[in-house]
């Protein structure tokens, strides 16, 4: 098997905490929450949380989306994931024209249709195609744009801030006196970190991480979010988030910081993380890599995990929020809004008179928080969104 030779150096059957191939700790990390018996958790589309629907089999406009599409995948591709959530957006409203399109100017009328879209679709309907299709991707200022976005702290504004400084490479950013060490560190092994991690992969990683914090105390609770959860085969990174009953609202900063503290030595000592980042007073970027038990079998791979520590109260929202994907949780926010609540990572709380935010609702599980919005629950699997 792809891990024989790096076999982790502690068992995973029943007596490591699994019970049916589960924790037994009441989350699954395989991405799919089960409950008892009596409580069904079959998917019933709730009309109001089903993602807008474009008309696809009556496109007239195909040449144009066709394009379109190809441009979103790219964007995809390289992570600029505003581009792509734009170039689909106005996807989305090119296929719901009724009419053959003649113009860019014409488009431009449409919803999600800006000057930069505009200007593709003209080029497509004089052309036949786009030149924005090949090339661009693979342009320097486009390289070192696409490394930057994916930089802690970054972002994009701050990003096209250094790539006007001239940079001709993307290794000339190491030196650049305005990076901290964390961001150093991403752009130096950004080939290894970049990587897609395999889902047998990230299973280990999180048992590891699991293993480790029982050994501290039985009662943390921990959950691996993101695509992991709603199950992807491969993820670029790993974010966990960890709570405790004794983490409350009123001391958590603190705790939450020390607990990490220990957990990154522990995980240190262990030569599972490699290197570690503080990013806020309750988060780390962990560098990690499982330690092989073989000392000659080829080591594997360093791979990013976010870790947080999150107070009691706050555990199964964050574990909502960070699930995603993110076009399913602000329907979601959409969704509560709409009845009277506002849901964020944090609260989930009444609206009161004037817009004032109520007392917060305690909340147990995930499915108390699908109840209390009167919304049928979405087993992580089915919120994908984003990719249907």
């Amino acid at each position: 098997s792809k891990t024989e030779d790096n076999a982790l150096p502690f068992d995973t059957d029943n007596k490591t905490g699994f019970e049916n191939g589960r924790f037994q700790n009441n989350f699954d990390m395989y991405g799919t929450l089960k409950f008892d018996k009596n409580k069904s958790v079959a998917f019933e589309p709730d009309e109001s949380l089903v993602p807008e629907k474009s008309n696809k089999q009556n496109n007239l406009n195909k040449d144009i989306t066709d394009i379109l599409e190809e441009l979103a995948k790219k964007e995809e591709a390289v992570g600029d994931f505003y581009r792509e959530r734009a170039y689909r957006a106005a996807i989305k409203s090119v296929e719901a024209y009724p009419k053959k399109i003649e113009s860019g100017k014409e488009a431009r009328k449409l919803k999600f249709i800006g000057p930069s879209i505009e200007a593709k679709i003209n080029e497509i309907l004089e052309m036949g195609t786009c030149s924005y299709k090949s090339g661009y991707p693979d342009s320097v200022e486009r390289q070192i744009f696409n490394v930057m976005i994916k930089i802690p702290r970054i972002g994009r504004a701050n990003a096209i801030k250094f790539m006007m400084k001239g940079y001709k490479t993307v290794e000339e950013l190491i030196d650049d006196p305005d990076l901290q060490p964390d961001q150093k560190y991403m752009i130096e092994y950004r080939k290894e970190l970049d990587k897609k991690i395999p889902r047998w992969e990230m299973k280990l990683i999180h048992k590891y991480i699991y293993l480790t914090l029982k050994q501290l105390d039985d009662r943390y609770l921990a959950e691996t979010c993101g695509s992991f959860r709603r199950g992807a085969e491969f993820s670029e990174s790993l974010n966990i988030v960890i709570s405790h009953p004794d983490l409350k609202d009123d001391n958590a900063t603190e705790n939450n910081d020390n607990f990490l503290k220990k957990l990154i030595y522990d995980l240190t000592n262990q030569g599972f993380c490699t290197d570690s980042f503080l990013m806020e007073p309750y988060k780390y970027l962990a560098i990690c890599r499982i330690p092989p038990l073989n000392p000659k079998a080829r080591p594997y791979l360093r791979r990013k995990i976010e870790m947080r520590a999150v107070s009691y109260e706050r555990y199964w929202l964050t574990i909502l929020a960070k699930t995603g994907d993110q076009t399913f949780y602000k329907s979601l926010q959409k969704r509560a809004h709409e009845r009277g609540f506002k849901l964020s990572d944090t609260i989930l709380a009444p609206i009161e008179q004037n817009n004032v935010v109520g007392k917060p609702l305690k909340v147990n599980s995930e499915d108390d928080i699908f109840r209390i919005l009167n919304t049928k629950y979405l087993a992580p699997k089915d919120r994908d969104w984003r990719n249907p």
